[in-house]
């Protein structure tokens, strides 16, 4: 009897267990494939995770690889410039001290230029009055480097300057020929009379002159004085000085003439 109830009372049990164990397996089968994806993604995840940091180090070690030798390339030519440096800093010594002297140099021409500028100045005011107080034939062969003379602007400097001392120069070097020489000419004058004649002149250099007209009968010597040249009259000396010109033109022989001469004193002489 009792084994018979032990089996009755198993039997209930027998059967719930027979239909709770399919449903719990069914539970557990369904958290487990739930989790097995989730691990999957998780794992796909993690590997593409690795997958990109392996190649973002790729990449950094190439950049690294790259800007590694673009340094030792920078290395290198910074020592081959401070060679160079080291090799040329003799020659930057020598044109910073070049570059001194230079500066003196130009200090010392503004000097040399402002002394020429006034000393032309000057000269230039020296010359016109010299100019203007020549005898006409001079005169008249050098106006127009006077001309030139008075045109040029000082204060430029430079060629100017150099300019103004050789055009100077020249007129100063004609004056020193022309005073070597006799020379004779025609020259339009008024007389102590107030009319105006056309002269015959001789100059002896630029040490005095003498003038005559045989047709006006008129004859004298020319002197140098502070105001220039002054015409004065001596009839007396008509008839020699028409001699004289025979004398220097060939057309008489040389003779003997006693002529009146005026000596300059001082600077002027």
């Amino acid at each position: 009897m009792r084994p018979n109830m032990l089996g009755y009372c198993l039997r209930p049990l027998i059967l719930c267990a027979t239909v709770i164990a399919p449903l719990l397996s069914g539970y557990l089968a369904a958290d487990t494939v739930d989790d097995v994806k989730e691990t999957r993604e998780t794992m796909l995840e993690v590997v593409r995770l690795r997958e990109t940091l392996s190649k973002e180090k790729r990449a950094w070690l190439e950049q690294k690889e790259v800007m590694q030798g673009q340094l030792r390339l920078d290395r290198l030519a910074l020592e081959q410039l401070e060679v160079r440096l080291t090799e040329s800093r003799p020659l930057l010594e020598s044109l910073l001290a070049e570059a001194s002297r230079l500066e003196a140099d130009v200090e010392t021409y503004a000097k040399v230029v402002e002394f020429w500028r006034d000393k032309l100045g000057d000269l230039k005011l020296k010359i016109a009055q010299i100019v203007g107080k020549m005898p006409p034939l001079l005169r008249n062969e050098v106006t127009p480097k006077l001309r030139d003379l008075q045109s040029l602007d000082l204060e430029r400097g430079g060629t100017s300057l150099k300019r103004a001392f050789d055009i100077s120069l020249e007129i100063i070097n004609e004056a020193n020929a022309f005073n070597l020489e006799i020379h004779g000419a025609s020259e339009v004058h008024v007389g102590e009379d107030g009319e105006q004649r056309r002269f015959r002149v001789i100059y002896l250099g630029l040490s005095c002159g003498y003038y005559y007209s045989e047709e006006a009968g008129l004859a004298g010597h020319i002197a140098w004085d502070d105001d220039g040249w002054s015409w004065l009259e001596d009839n007396r000396l008509l008839g020699d000085l028409v001699a004289f010109e025979s004398v220097r033109n060939s057309e008489e022989p040389p003779q003997f003439m006693a002529m009146p001469f005026t000596m300059p004193q001082g600077g002027s002489q």
